[in-house]
């Protein structure tokens, strides 16, 4: 119940009470008062009426006459004159109900008991009879119950002026207690904000403290995070390079060639610093190893300059980057090779530094080991032809439309023919119970369904991507309103950063309250942490709709969780690279441990991403995992 309530209940009891009394008092005070004016009246009546009969004569018809006027005149309720033996000679009596003003349940609760007055009439020295007056109480009666009605009229208007002036009083007070209960909500939905400090001193107390405690967890939150990121940078990551070592690159070329989402082709480019043990007795230890980091940050920024591109140092010697949907593997190949050898030329001379570099494209499905040999063959055969040479191993297949205009007619024309479909895999929790249903687009192209990693790269480079995660959304909507169960989808980058687009999905999601509800909408860490005030405005826009907001392929951000901690985000996705093999991979459980740790501290569902064996998924939940997808899930 509200302050506001609790305020006019009080004041309606208070009022109450102080009317009780003050009826009390003023109708026992009045009551006294009327008694005795009765009795008063009654007795000078009696007596007045007595003289004058007494010095009349006493003849039946005066006698009556003078009782009749005197009763008629005088508001009584009895007028009987009885002889000495009391023998009734004459009697008026008022034969109305005698409620005039006021109720029966009023008269009856305040009773009048007013004396009558008696008075002995002469006749001569001899009694002639005995007069009894009685007065009629009922303008009495309706003078009490009139003042009644006032002091509850003006009880009345006490307690709404009451009400009201301490309606305003306490709103005023209060106003400032706004902020920290949206505060409190704040740090119930896992966004640690802080509030202004109001004047009013109570609440500044409050405020502070809630301020201290939000500033405390994220703080906390940070440090966890931060010393979370250590472990995993010194597990995952070469020391010298800072790129993926060799165990994490090869997951992070797994999840490239079998995850579902993934392009449906892409290229692997190995670079391999040839003569790297004469190098390092040539320019000595120290200058060999700045040379690795600067060429190791040539090849990470080489690859960021592409989609979900990975880079990895997998042994001492050799380099490699994947770049999943690449298109053009030769032309890029031949840019990453000009830069390194620039580099290598604008260096002091003290050494021959011998580079080769190889490209292997593949598609999506192929065994990573098959990968590796192909690959490998193509930098031996580089490694014969000598310093500074390209081996390109390519399957030559065509891409299916020749002009990215054409791409983007067949997108466009699957999506308004209805070629838009969701695929299921579902999220299962760690007691099997159904979290969601994962539903990755798909789109009828050339009478096939084709799935994302297809069409996905050429409708980015089309600029579709706001269009096509609209029509998902709209698809998994109906999914939900027709099958009643949750439906997970993923938003691009594109859209987010689309005004269009965010404007579209939030009218939408207005239309379709219920059903939005079961709408589970995630979005890559990369993305999120690139876009974070797009992200923000989005998940702070459909957080009140009860869409529920995650990320998926975290791992390597997380050290930045503290930038998210304000968001609300329900549930976050750990990529398949930190899964893969995680029942052996002593390093990466206990990183995956420390993670779920402090994402349950935050009230974060953690789930895992590409699940592929019972091993891995009898290990995760001893890990503190709350749900996983995946291949061995179903």
């Amino acid at each position: 119940m509200s302050l506001i309530k609790q305020l006019w209940i009080a004041v309606a009891v208070l009022m109450l009470l102080a009317f009780a009394g003050s009826f009390v008092v003023s109708t026992v005070s009045a009551k006294h008062y009327l008694e005795q004016q009765l009795q008063l009246k009654n007795h000078d009546n009696a007596a007045s009426l007595a003289l004058s009969m007494s010095q009349m004569e006493k003849d039946p018809v005066t006698i009556e006459l003078l009782l009749a006027a005197q009763f008629d005149t005088g508001h009584y309720q009895r007028i009987k004159l009885t002889d000495p033996h009391g023998n009734v000679i004459q009697q008026r009596a008022y034969e109305g109900d005698g409620n005039d003003g006021a109720p029966a349940w009023f008269i009856e609760l305040v009773t009048l008991n007013a004396v009558p007055g008696i008075a002995q009439v002469q006749d001569g020295w001899h009694q002639y009879g005995r007069l009894q007056v009685e007065s009629h109480s009922r303008f009495a009666y309706a003078a009490l119950w009139e003042g009644t009605l006032r002091l509850l009229q003006w009880f009345l208007l006490a307690a709404i002026v009451g009400g009201l002036i301490g309606t305003w009083i306490l709103k005023t007070i209060t106003r400032p207690l706004g902020g920290v209960v949206a505060q409190a909500e704040a740090i119930g939905n896992r966004r640690f904000i802080t509030a202004d400090e109001p004047r009013t001193l109570e609440f500044r107390t409050l405020a502070r403290a809630m301020n201290t405690l939000s500033s405390r967890v994220h703080d906390m939150l940070e440090k966890e995070a931060r010393q979370l990121e250590e472990y995993r940078r010194q597990t995952q990551h070469d020391k010298l390079t800072g790129l993926a070592n060799r165990e994490h690159f090869l997951n992070l070329l797994d999840t490239a060639l079998h995850s579902p989402d993934s392009a449906d082709d892409g290229a692997l480019i190995l670079i391999r610093l040839h003569n790297l043990a004469e190098v390092n007795r040539q320019l000595g230890h120290a200058k060999t190893d700045q040379l690795l980091k600067e060429l190791a940050k040539i090849v990470e920024a080489f690859g960021e300059e592409h989609r979900d591109a990975q880079s990895g140092r997998i042994n001492n010697t050799d380099f490699a980057l994947v770049l999943p949907g690449n298109h053009k593997p030769a032309a890029d190949t031949q840019q990453l090779a000009d830069q390194l050898y620039q580099h290598i030329d604008q260096q002091e001379q003290g050494a021959t530094i011998e580079l080769i570099v190889s490209a292997t494209t593949y598609s999506h499905g192929e065994e990573r080991s098959k990968l590796l040999i192909r690959a490998d063959g193509a930098l031996a055969s580089a490694e014969q032809r000598g310093n500074r040479s390209i081996e390109l191993l390519s399957d030559n297949t065509p891409p299916a439309y020749a002009s990215l205009d054409e791409w983007r007619e067949a997108i466009l024309a699957a999506m308004e023919n209805d070629g838009t479909h969701l695929d299921s895999y579902p999220v299962l929790s760690s007691n099997g119970k159904l979290l969601h249903l994962e539903a990755p687009a798909r789109l009828t192209m050339d009478g096939e369904k084709r799935s994302a990693g297809y069409f996905m790269p050429w409708a980015i480079r089309s600029g579709l991507m706001p269009k096509l995660d609209l029509a998902v959304t709209q698809q998994a909507l109906r999914r939900i309103r027709d099958e009643g169960k949750p439906i997970g989808i993923n938003l691009s980058d594109e859209a987010l950063r689309d005004a269009w687009f965010r404007s579209e999905l939030y009218s939408l999601l207005q239309q379709s309250r219920e059903e939005a509800q079961q709408l589970w909408i995630e979005m890559p860490e990369s993305v999120a942490l690139r876009d974070l005030a797009e992200f923000k405005a989005l998940c702070l826009a459909l957080h009140p709709i009860g869409c529920h907001m995650g990320l998926e392929h975290v791992g390597s951000g997380f050290a930045r969780i503290g930038e998210l901690h304000d968001l609300g985000l329900d549930y976050i996705k750990i990529d398949a690279s930190l899964i893969r093999d995680i029942n052996s991979n002593t390093g990466n459980q206990t990183f995956i441990r420390g993670l779920c740790t402090i994402a349950h501290s935050i009230g974060l569902v953690v789930i895992a991403e590409g699940v592929r064996s019972e091993q891995e998924k009898a290990c995760l939940p001893e890990l503190g995992m709350d749900g996983m997808t995946g291949p061995a899930i179903r």
